[in-house]
């Protein structure tokens, strides 16, 4: 029985695909995901101190409301200068293109296919860090569930806004 396990661990081994190895200083999932949650977390502490600090009344001159427009004017600044690239790289630079533009296949919905691509390729940066940012505030001004539900259906669409100005199709949507 012994033999026989063996000569099979040995035929699975032959059969396993060759992993190609990890480039040197590249990151295993599980320390990348535990270096995202220290971010994530030390930016939601960070940001609740400045937003608390900010309603104490030795710093009533800056109000929460504009720290909020200033991430959110950041934000905008930083999902224009990415979907500029993505959408560039996606609608002019793949090379998929001449596969694309020569199958049987609408264009409108290849340039939806694109926008998507261009959308979710260039905001889970801002998703990321701006999540955080978003708890801190509504725990601050102690938000009721309603705020979370509002976030979480308004910033997807807020997604949308930059890369509409980015975007290098004149077409309507």
């Amino acid at each position: 029985m012994s033999r026989r396990r063996r000569s099979s661990t040995r035929l699975a081994r032959r059969l396993e695909p060759a992993r190609p190895p990890r480039p040197p200083g590249a990151l295993d999932p599980a320390g990348a995901s535990a270096l995202i949650a220290a971010v994530w977390v030390a930016l939601f502490f960070g940001i609740r101190a400045l937003l608390q600090a900010c309603t104490d009344r030795a710093l009533r001159r800056v109000p929460g409301d504009r720290l909020l427009q200033l991430v959110f004017l950041s934000f905008s600044g930083i999902l224009l200068f990415s979907n500029v690239v993505t959408s560039l790289a996606a609608f002019y630079l793949s090379d998929d293109l001449p596969i694309v533009n020569g199958a049987p296949v609408d264009r409108l919905r290849i340039f939806y296919a694109r926008f998507l691509q261009t959308v979710v390729g260039s905001s889970w940066m801002v998703v990321l860090f701006g999540a955080p940012v978003l708890l801190a505030y509504g725990v601050v001004h102690h938000a009721g569930l309603y705020y979370y539900f509002l976030a979480a259906f308004l910033v997807p669409l807020y997604f949308l806004i930059p890369r509409r100005w980015a975007s290098s199709s004149p077409r309507p949507w």
